[in-house]
């Protein structure tokens, strides 16, 4: 699976592969953070 392979490189300190598992994740973090947050500027701004 191709997270496994960015989440490793991530551990390893590598920014690009840690952005690209924020990327391919967006939707499902933003949806998580207004969940808790309430607030629509404030999930954007958590995420």
């Amino acid at each position: 699976m191709a997270d496994d392979k960015r989440i490793k490189e991530t551990i390893a300190e590598d920014d690009t592969a840690f952005l690209e598992i924020l990327h391919t994740h967006k939707i499902a973090l933003y949806k998580t953070a207004l969940a808790y947050l309430k607030n629509e500027e404030e999930a954007l701004e958590a995420i």
